[in-house]
């Protein structure tokens, strides 16, 4: 910014684990809002993935889309490469499981 730098959206993304989820979720929400303040532009959660089989996926889902939500200035989230299943080519992080059927992740985008 210094610099004459420009941009119209800050895109974010965040990967998170079983054992860290809660915690990475948090910090995501926090960065958004400082980085949205600070260089006075919108955020985008562009981004996200956690394993399909993971016990915590659809909580992790629902903290990151209901924090987005009360982000004024938060643009939307982007679950990446969610059709992925089975571990095509060694990625977990996909929305449907081993069947090709989507996961109770894809729940936080309900109304």
């Amino acid at each position: 910014q210094a610099q004459g730098a420009k941009w119209d959206v800050i895109g974010m993304s965040v990967y998170p684990e079983d054992y860290d989820w809660q915690s990475k979720t948090t910090s995501l929400l926090g960065n958004m809002t400082y980085l949205m303040n600070r260089y006075n532009c919108q955020v985008m959660l562009c981004e996200v993935g956690m394993s399909w089989d993971s016990s915590n996926a659809e909580a992790m889902m629902s903290k990151l889309v209901d924090g987005c939500k009360a982000i004024d200035g938060c643009l939307g989230v982007f679950y990446w490469e969610p059709e992925c299943y089975n571990g095509w080519q060694g990625y977990t992080k996909g929305a449907f499981d081993s069947t090709g059927k989507p996961t109770s992740t894809l729940n936080a985008f309900k109304d």
